[in-house]
Order: structure tokens, then C-alpha cells, then sequence
């Protein structure tokens, strides 16, 4: 019970503290004419989106401060007896941001007000962080051609992108944590609605754009309740539902018949490779509603989206494999590109001579059998028989077609309740899988050897991402917030070449038997002739 009760207070104690999370903040100082301070003013924010209102007083010097509100547009009202009714419109509030807006009253009755439609210049004067807002203007307007949210990271002074150029699709997660802040390339920390969203030290779970409401980037001078970063911080706030009906439908298609096929591919006449990719999805987003049961509206409302991709790609395997000669041990009619003849030297006769040391060519430029190694006598035959002749701009002599397929999915849904004006809940949950199946290299003929170029077999990865707020307004100087989360990413290789007993090669039981993980070992050449087995060594990880 005792070690129960510490648990407790110490999340209780944690819950107190004023963190800003995904939420924001705002406060400022109400005014008579005189520049007086107001003390008992009301102050009430409505957010327009979602009916959600809050209200508190200003105290002896004047001031108010609302703390832990849902990003979004507000209304605020300023009301004090003796004074015109004060009316803001349109104050926009961003993640992690503390808005001052100072409010001065004009004397009259309450039934007059004074309305302020246009945006005014909100400052920021609680913190000195430095940092920028991806809204949601910029997710929706901007061009993004791999549907990945982070790749607009790189629109934050500050930030210099340093990863792949290639890696901007949704399934990847090295390619949008591969960037520098002010000059320092340490870890950056990912939060998805202000909980941790790491793996490692990459970002874990990647939302749709339609889960995106906005992002914030910070790059210094952070608050103290920020760790575990020495870069920057990028906090992502899942999108809500509101008190209007949603919806979004659309589909995006890439066909290769669009593609001019490439210059070296024109150069040695080679066909360009097919590739059809299609991606696809639905947002819906409102008030709950259940006919005869419950109406959610300005109380709950919900947000759903699902986006999944499907690219049918066939591309071709090329590679230089040993001939039918090379195959016996003869090299004579081994060239290059000009023609000029390898020579094949023996190891066995290696010598000093003058200051280096030299050996002499194999006769013939062929390896007697009795020479040859019983490991790479097997080995070889997972090779291919070359099928197709080498020219003077392509030595490459072995040529087939590898189809590709790879199925993305992503859904994400999240609720949000508002139990009173002081009690707030909401719940997200975030899924992905990416299944990423290729073909042998050299076909099913040589299985077992596996994709010695890709690196790879077959490719899984997959993502759970759950949370869990509330929001308890206890006064106007105590606010608890807890927050849950749970992220589970899983990443797997499944090998051609499992299961592949060494000892089929020649290896001795000694060294076969010893390998945790049994597969088709990985030969290595320094020269021109291609790899065999996967550059993986584990299975999954």
C-alpha cells in the first residue's frame, strides 16, 4: 500500500505542475481607461469550433490567466459592471504557446460592447522559447507528394533536413528524424499530443496529413518541464471534431505510362521499369451523435480518418554472375569492357622479389579443380546461368523482372468529451502496418540466396499508438493534467534463406551448428560479380 501511495503522488505531484503539453495558455491584465487594474472582472473563452467555454476572474492586480485550453479559434468576452461588454473574435491558439492579450474596458453599460473582429498582433511574452507553428493551413495548401506531415519540419528556421531526399513517405521513420537543429544533430524528441512518440531515437507512429490540426517546432530556449532532447522538440496535435459535420474523399494515382524512361537506360536499350502506385482515403470528423440516445453537440465529438497506399512495381534484377567457363575454373575468355584479358595469379606461389612481393599468372588463366574450395563449389550453383550477352557499355549478363508489391494502411480516430467547463477527456488511438514483399533476386530457382542487393526479403513494420487525457481545472492557479500513452512499434525481415542449414554448403557441424540464427550465409566479392545472400543478419528486431 505504501509503495501504491508513492506512485500516486508522484504522478499527482508531476499532474500539478504547469506543462504546457499540447495545450495552450492564455492570459493578460484588464484595464480601465485610466490604466487602472480591473479586479473581478470575467473573463470567458469560447472556443467556436467545439462550444467548449471557460471562465475565470481577474484578481487584485487585474490579471487573468486560463491555462491547459485546446489549440483552436476563440471568442473571448470581457464583463465587468460599469463598463461596455468587451468582445474578441478570432483569437487563434497554438500548441505549446502562451498568448497574451491585454483587454482595456470603456466605461457604459453592460448592455453596450465593444467588438474586436479583426486578428490583432498576439504577443508572447511568458516564454522565450523559439520555435514555429505548422498549422493547418500549411498541411492542407502545400504540396506533399509522400503524404509524410514531417517533411514540412524543414519549413522551421533552424532546421536543415539531412536525411534522404527519397524518404518521405509515411511507412518511413529514419528519413523525417534525419535533421539538424541550430547546428546540433543530436536527438530530437517526437510528442504526439504532448506524450512521447519515440522509437529509439527516431520517431515512432507517423499520422495521416487529415490527423495533423498542427505542429510545433521548438528550437531553444525550452521550458523547463522539456528533457530527453538535446536538438529540438516537435509536438504534434492529433485533429478533433467539432460542432459541423466533416468529411473528406480522395484518391491519388502515380502511373509509370506518364514516366520518360531514364538516360541510361536509353543508352544501353533497356526498357524503363513499371510502377503503379495508388493512395487512398477518408476524414470524417463532428459532434457525436446517436438518434434518441445522445446528442454530443459542444460535449463530445469525434474525428476518423483511414489512408492506405498500394504501389505495384516491376523493376529488374541485373547483375554480373558467373559463366559457364568461370563456373570450371577457366578465365580465358574473361574480359573487360576494352576487351583486355583478367589475369588470373596463383596465391600459393607468392614470393619476395626486389622490394614487394609478386606471384605468378595460373596457366592458361585456369584454376586447376583440385584448387578449388568444397564450400564455394556449392555455394556457387545458387548463382543463375548468365542469359544474356555482355556488351562494350553493359557487362552485366544476367537480366529478369522483379515485381514488387507493397501495402500501406494508417488509421486514426480520437474523441474528445467535455465532461464540465472544468473537466476535459479525450482519447486517441493510432494504427499502421506496412508490408513490403519482394522476390528472390535471381529468382525462385536460387531462393535460399535470397536479395544480396536490396538488403532485404520480405518487410514488416507496423504501429500501435494510444493516449489518454484529462484535464482537471481545479482553480485559476491549479490545473492537473495527466496524460497516458502507449506506443508499440514492431519491425521485421522475414529471409529467403531461413531455415537454410550451413552444413548443405560443406561447412563443418562445428561452426554450423553454432549460428543463432540459421539462414543462407552472405558471400561477398571485391570484384565485379554480384553478392550472394541477404545483407541482413537477423530475422526481426
Amino acid at each position: 500500500m505504501r509503495i501504491h501511495a508513492a506512485v500516486f503522488l508522484t504522478v499527482l505531484a508531476a499532474s500539478l505542475c504547469q506543462a504546457q503539453v499540447n495545450k495552450s495558455n492564455l492570459t493578460g491584465i484588464v484595464r480601465d481607461g485610466t490604466g487602472a487594474a480591473v479586479a473581478g472582472a470575467s473573463v470567458k473563452v469560447h472556443n467556436t469550433g467545439t462550444g467548449a467555454t471557460r471562465q475565470e476572474n481577474t484578481d487584485t492586480s487585474g490579471l487573468y490567466r486560463l491555462s491547459q485550453l485546446d489549440n483552436g479559434v476563440y471568442r473571448i468576452e470581457v464583463e465587468m459592471a460599469g463598463f461596455k461588454r468587451f468582445v474578441q473574435e478570432n483569437v487563434q491558439l497554438v500548441t505549446g504557446e502562451t498568448i497574451t492579450i491585454d483587454v482595456a474596458l470603456e466605461l457604459g453599460a453592460l448592455s453596450e460592447s465593444v467588438t474586436i473582429t479583426g486578428e490583432a498582433a498576439l504577443l508572447r511574452t511568458e516564454s522565450g522559447s523559439v520555435g514555429t507553428t505548422v498549422n493547418r493551413q500549411i498541411v492542407n495548401e502545400l504540396p506533399l507528394i509522400g503524404r509524410n506531415p514531417y517533411v514540412f519540419l524543414v519549413l522551421s528556421p533552424g532546421i536543415q533536413y539531412t536525411g534522404s531526399p527519397t524518404a518521405i513517405n509515411p511507412w518511413d521513420t529514419f528519413g523525417p528524424s534525419d535533421f539538424s537543429s541550430s547546428g546540433s544533430e543530436a536527438r530530437s524528441e517526437f510528442l504526439l499530443d504532448g506524450m512521447p512518440n519515440m522509437r529509439l531515437e527516431t520517431v515512432a507512429f507517423s499520422p495521416s496529413p487529415d490527423a495533423v490540426e498542427e505542429m510545433r517546432v521548438q528550437t531553444n530556449a525550452y521550458d523547463a518541464e522539456y528533457g530527453h532532447s538535446g536538438a529540438s522538440f516537435v509536438n504534434v496535435s492529433t485533429k478533433g471534431g467539432t460542432n459541423v459535420l466533416h468529411g473528406a474523399l480522395y484518391w491519388y494515382h502515380r502511373n509509370d505510362n506518364l514516366n520518360a524512361n531514364s538516360f541510361f537506360n536509353n543508352r544501353n536499350g533497356r526498357p524503363k521499369g513499371e510502377r503503379k502506385q495508388n493512395t487512398y482515403g477518408f476524414a470524417i470528423s463532428g459532434p457525436v451523435h446517436l438518434p434518441k440516445l445522445y446528442k454530443g453537440r459542444d460535449k463530445t465529438h469525434f474525428f476518423a480518418d483511414y489512408e492506405g497506399t498500394q504501389i505495384r512495381s516491376a523493376g529488374f534484377a541485373r547483375a554480373i554472375v558467373p559463366t559457364a567457363l568461370e563456373r570450371q575454373g577457366d578465365f580465358s575468355a574473361t574480359a573487360d569492357r576494352f576487351g583486355r584479358p583478367f589475369t588470373i595469379y596463383d596465391p600459393a606461389t607468392t614470393r619476395a622479389e626486389g622490394n614487394g612481393f609478386v606471384r605468378s599468372p595460373f596457366a592458361g588463366n585456369r584454376i586447376p579443380s583440385a584448387r578449388f574450395d568444397p564450400v564455394t563449389t556449392s555455394a556457387i550453383k545458387f548463382y543463375p546461368e548468365p542469359n544474356k550477352p555482355q556488351t562494350v557499355n553493359d557487362l552485366q549478363n544476367f537480366e529478369r523482372q522483379q515485381p514488387s508489391a507493397l501495402e500501406w494502411g494508417s488509421f486514426t480516430t480520437r474523441i474528445d468529451h467535455q465532461i464540465s467547463s472544468s473537466h476535459n477527456l479525450f482519447f486517441r488511438f493510432g494504427w499502421n502496418q506496412r508490408d513490403d514483399p519482394s522476390t528472390p533476386f535471381y529468382g525462385e530457382c536460387c531462393r535460399a540466396a535470397g536479395n544480396p542487393t536490396s538488403g532485404q526479403d520480405e518487410f514488416e513494420r507496423g504501429n500501435e499508438a494510444v493516449g489518454l487525457g484529462y484535464t482537471w481545472i481545479r482553480s485559476a492557479r491549479t490545473v492537473v493534467d495527466f496524460r497516458l500513452g502507449v506506443n508499440r512499434y514492431t519491425s521485421a525481415n522475414i529471409m529467403y534463406g531461413e531455415g537454410f542449414d550451413a552444413k548443405q554448403l560443406g561447412f563443418p557441424s562445428s561452426f554450423a551448428d553454432a549460428v543463432g540464427y540459421r539462414t543462407f550465409p552472405r558471400f561477398e566479392t571485391t570484384g565485379d560479380v554480384e553478392n550472394l545472400g541477404a545483407g541482413r543478419t537477423a530475422a526481426a528486431k
